[in-house]
């Protein structure tokens, strides 16, 4: 029988920000910056990837003949509606190895200077006074499930032009998964990629030109809050804190 103490439930569940946007639009910089700047302890961080289904079932593209990881139908939707829950009530990710942390982070900050972090730093420690009560989800899925929009507290998209987000994308040789690492087959980013972001989130724009106007009529029904589309990671860092420091805010009234 174990005599060690059990970690503490939180009395008042996190706030669960979710970073979502297409593969390229600098998610996971932006999370990681995030965690650092509301810390310390660095806020729990959730990675969409990690619940993909097993291989033999995701879904091939009768058009290319390539598995379609990028399709809604390569996701363990109940495993991740778990998984968001459980984090939630403990405050904590729960019972879930993250291949994605496998990925080393950018040494060089993902574009954003030093200054510009330490300046959201002191904005923290200044507005809040500290950064608990916070929780990270990213992926490039969060808003296609009724479930997982519904668990989510703040929803943060990420925007991307089709040739800087495939420019990254090819930058980016190699991903963490479940299997030991991916590396995308010749053709994947123009055959699946691409096409499965606008089929699934066309619905969020003005005539469903990804790379034109939100349809802002939509994103605020749905609760969803965007940056610009060719803003730098410092411009986007330094409104998602001002977000953040909002939504925590209203959490203390």
């Amino acid at each position: 029988m174990s005599t060690g103490t059990p970690p503490e439930v939180p009395t008042r569940s996190p706030l669960l920000i979710a970073i979502s946007g297409p593969s390229g639009a600098g998610k996971t910089t932006l999370t990681r910056h995030l965690q650092a700047i509301f810390s310390p302890p660095p806020p729990p961080r959730l990675h969409q990837d990690d619940f993909y289904v097993d291989e033999e079932k995701v879904p091939i593209s009768p058009e290319s003949g390539l598995r379609d990881w990028d399709s809604p139908e390569a996701m363990d939707w109940d495993r991740f509606v778990h998984a968001l829950r459980e984090m939630k009530r403990a405050g904590r990710v729960v019972g879930v190895d993250s291949f994605e942390d496998l990925v080393e982070f950018d040494k060089g900050g993902g574009g954003v200077e030093g200054a510009v972090v330490e300046g959201c730093k002191g904005k923290v420690a200044k507005e809040l006074g500290g950064g608990e009560g916070l929780a990270f989800v990213e992926g490039f899925l969060m808003f296609v499930d009724e479930r997982v929009m519904e668990a989510l507290d703040v929803k943060i998209f990420l925007r991307c032009r089709r040739d800087v987000a495939r420019l990254r994308r090819e930058g980016r040789s190699v991903y963490a998964d479940i299997e030991g690492y991916w590396k995308d087959p010749p053709g994947y980013w123009d055959k699946i990629v691409w096409p499965d972001y606008v089929k699934t989130h066309k619905r969020l724009f003005v005539n469903g030109n990804v790379e034109g106007e939100l349809d802002e009529e939509v994103i605020s029904s749905q609760g969803i809050h965007s940056p610009g589309i060719d803003w730098s990671m410092s411009e986007i860092l330094s409104w998602a804190v001002d977000l953040i420091i909002v939504e925590m805010k209203k959490r203390k009234q």
